[in-house]
């Protein structure tokens, strides 16, 4: 369907969007715009659930038969029999607080994390909670928001959306409202909608709302998810294969006791309550007990780790794993593309020089990444000899976010390290045009006003960039200079490509033109990765 099919199909207009009665009447019908949860079972319920267990219905079998059996012996001896019952009723206590905690900590993470949405309503911006958001709600994506429900893109600014909450593609895709496609596409292929639960890294754009609450695609995923019966686990799977062997044996053996005795011609009463004792004694009441204190403590030392373990046997189901498939991005990695490297047809150069200094202006110049900060301390130290002028020597500063792409936060980032502030360069050399990124040209064009004159600055992919490029930028004692690109120069810059590739970087090319000049310089190569985090060696081990 086009934009407008779209728009018709939910009767909205997108400069207005729907008016309240509309979105009450709406909400009547779809309901709020939640993700359905199975309810908690009551005290009760999550009580008489710790009693299902074979061993624990045996052991109160065995305690009722111990009690008929010692009121007919006229003893009148409930020590076995309350022995059983206090370490059963214990055992299922223990169950429930721990299960309740465990629901307790994860609500609170539910509410912490609660996300918002900006919509547009009888013509008006308005920001609500995204559960109020009804089907046909025109939505606004900006860099950062969180994609509140399933939405037709209307309109798009180099959006890009970061799906692998959902998909698992860790590298954002790239939106086109325009984009028309089959009804079989695949879901991970779906350029022209916006997903819920996903969240926007770059751009902006503005969608309507075509699937809430569970008819979400991760709607789907959760009712999957909930309708999937849980196994047993192994620590589970072996107590109820240990205890039918045990009442198994221990029922033959009565038996036999019993018919052997009557063979005997032994009195009838006798070897009953002779078998029955036998059986009493053959169940090993301490198990339960004992299983249960050793997963609780194994539920203490996770706490202590910030792990929350819904349910005892967890703990002794996750010691049991052999392998553990994982993801990458996010787990293993930190999901932060940080610059590694920055090389020319030399090689690798210092982060420091000015080289690198020119390469990251440009890079930074050409990117649509946002620097927020709090508060920063600048020196008035200046380094001259810079391709634009004078840059700052040291610029430290605290509380600073970059909002985006991950590729070009990692060039702002690293930009900023090296001492340049993204927003103060933006000022001194203000974009005056843009071509963004697009998945044909691979790259990005930016024109600035360097105030000699307009100058052009592309990045992109380098096998794509340096078929463009006429000139290379070259370093001499006392000056920075343009040469002429020749294929021995063309080669070593390849070379380095290769070499930065094998070391599994993700390169960014980047060049420069003087507006009227009509040559385009290459500058350098840009290697980035997304580091591991500090603690998976120990965590794997």
């Amino acid at each position: 369907m086009t934009e407008q099919q779209v728009l018709d199909a939910w009767q909205v207009h997108q400069q207005n969007g729907l008016n309240r009665r509309e979105v009450d009447r709406r909400r009547k019908i779809f309901g709020d715009n939640r993700l359905r949860e199975q309810k908690h079972p009551s005290i009760v319920m999550k009580f008489l659930a710790q009693w299902k267990d074979f061993m624990i219905l045996t052991l109160i079998g065995a305690a009722v038969i111990s009690t008929v059996v010692s009121f007919c012996n006229g003893e009148k001896d409930l020590t076995d029999p309350i022995i059983i019952f206090v370490i059963i009723t214990v055992n299922a206590i223990l169950g429930v607080i721990q299960e309740t905690k465990a629901e307790k900590s994860l609500d609170a993470l539910k509410q912490m994390s609660a996300p918002s949405a900006v919509v547009l309503r009888e013509g008006k911006k308005q920001k609500i909670d995204a559960a109020l958001v009804v089907p046909g709600d025109i939505v606004y994506l900006e860099t950062g928001s969180f994609v509140p429900a399933d939405g037709r893109i209307l309109e798009s600014v180099d959006l890009r959306i970061e799906e692998s909450a959902l998909t698992g593609e860790s590298m954002p895709v790239e939106k086109q409202g325009r984009a028309r496609l089959s009804v079989d596409t695949p879901v991970a292929e779906w350029t022209n909608m916006a997903l819920s639960s996903t969240i926007v890294t770059s751009g902006r754009g503005i969608m309507v709302v075509t699937e809430t609450g569970m008819e979400t695609q991760v709607g789907r995923i959760a009712g999957m998810i909930m309708a999937d019966e849980g196994k047993s686990t192994p620590l589970q799977q072996r107590l109820a294969q240990t205890s039918k062997i045990l009442g198994i044996l221990a029922l033959g053996i009565c038996a036999i006791m019993f018919f052997v005795g009557l063979w005997k011609e032994q009195p009838l009463f006798d070897m009953f309550m002779t078998s029955v004792s036998l059986a009493v004694a053959a169940i090993p009441e301490g198990l339960p007990a004992i299983v249960t204190i050793l997963l609780s403590q194994g539920v203490q030392r996770m706490a202590v780790q910030n792990a929350v373990v819904r349910k005892l046997p967890a703990v002794e189901t996750l010691g049991s794993a052999t392998v553990i498939c994982s993801d990458k991005t996010g787990t293993l990695t930190q999901n932060r593309m940080t610059v590694t490297e920055i090389a020319t047809a030399e090689g690798r150069i210092p982060m420091d020089s000015s080289v690198a200094r020119t390469i990251l202006t440009c890079a930074v110049l050409c990117n649509n990444a946002v620097l927020r900060q709090e508060r920063s301390v600048r020196t008035n130290q200046w380094k001259a000899g810079s391709t634009f002028g004078r840059n700052r020597d040291s610029l430290p500063m605290t509380n600073h976010t970059i909002m985006g792409e991950p590729t070009e936060k990692a060039l702002v980032e690293a930009a900023f390290r090296a001492g340049l502030d993204k927003n103060d360069l933006e000022r001194r050399y203000p974009r005056l045009k843009e071509i963004p990124f697009d998945s044909v040209s691979k790259q990005m064009t930016t024109v600035h006003d360097m105030g000699k004159g307009l100058v052009s600055i592309i990045k992109g992919a380098p096998d794509v960039l340096l078929r463009q490029c006429d000139l290379l930028w070259c370093v001499g004692k006392d000056t920075e200079r343009p040469e002429s690109m020749t294929p021995a120069l063309l080669e070593r810059i390849l070379k380095q490509n290769e070499r930065m590739a094998k070391e599994g970087l993700r390169i960014i090319a980047v060049a420069r033109t003087e507006l009227g000049v009509g040559k385009l310089c290459f500058l350098g190569l840009i290697g980035m990765m997304d580091p591991p985090r500090k603690e998976v060696p120990a965590a794997v081990e």
